[in-house]
């Protein structure tokens, strides 16, 4: 399971997964996007994608993480740390959680990551432009309007985008 890969490892594989899911989504380059430097993952008809990953794990758990993986029904506390968010650079970032018997999936536009209750815009000290996010048991139901449940991932992606849109000409007016 990707749950015990090791992180950049386990990082990878679940962009590959993602990517597995649609065959439009295309690694970014300078060809594609000339202002491209490496700050967001997929491109998707002119969609900039963010993908971040995390493993479910047992927060209370003093055990190594390999061993600290939870099933997606667990009644216990449970902490998936999604980190490095940049949703400056990209139109639309998934979260991506793995449970040790599911993957689940929520496809958010930039805005609406930034408008979560607990995102913290701030990761480490002096740090700006990237964020944080943590899929916890208390907060895990502010995500259900965005969870992927589908099979067309590219609909979902266009909509979320459409959605950021839509907020940002009300905001103009």
């Amino acid at each position: 399971m990707p749950y015990e890969l090791a992180g950049k490892t386990f990082g990878g594989t679940m962009e590959l997964y993602f990517q597995a899911m649609c065959s439009d989504l295309k690694k970014p380059s300078k060809a594609l996007d000339a202002s491209y430097g490496g700050e967001y993952d997929f491109w998707l008809d002119g969609i900039k994608i963010e993908v971040k990953a995390g493993r479910t794990l047992d927060k209370d758990s003093k055990e190594p993480w390999f061993k600290k993986a939870l099933s997606l029904n667990t009644a216990k506390n449970f902490d998936v740390i999604l980190e490095q968010i940049k949703p400056n650079c990209c139109d639309v970032v998934v979260f991506i959680a793995a449970f040790r018997n599911d993957i689940l999936l929520w496809i958010l536009n930039s805005k609406e990551v930034v408008e979560l209750p607990t995102y913290s815009a701030k990761q480490h000290r002096g740090n700006t432009g990237e964020g944080q996010f943590h899929i916890k048991q208390a907060n895990i139901k502010l995500l259900d309007k965005y969870k992927f449940t589908g099979k067309n991932l590219k609909l979902a992606i266009e909509t979320a985008a459409k959605r950021n849109k839509k907020t940002t000409n009300k905001n103009k007016k």
